[in-house]
């Protein structure tokens, strides 16, 4: 999969291609109407679910640049 023409050269495209050039991809989301104490939950099973990775040895990376591009992250969905 190509990184889309508008994004070329941006932070964004760098968080493309290294998202799609994973084996896998996971996104986690929160509806927008949660709050802060909703978004630390959230990142705190993030972190485990990470941590989990590390323990059997497959890395992980958290992309957020690309949650700044909502469109393009639905269009892939």
């Amino acid at each position: 999969m190509s990184t889309p023409t508008h994004l070329a050269g941006s932070a964004a495209a760098n968080a493309w291609e290294a998202l799609f050039r994973a084996q896998v991809a996971g996104v986690v989301c929160m509806h927008r109407d949660f709050g802060t104490v909703d978004a630390l939950g959230v990142g705190m099973f993030l972190q485990t679910l990470m941590l989990a990775l590390t323990e059997r040895e497959l890395g992980s990376c958290v992309q957020v640049s690309i949650g700044f591009y909502p469109e393009v992250l639905r269009a892939q969905l």
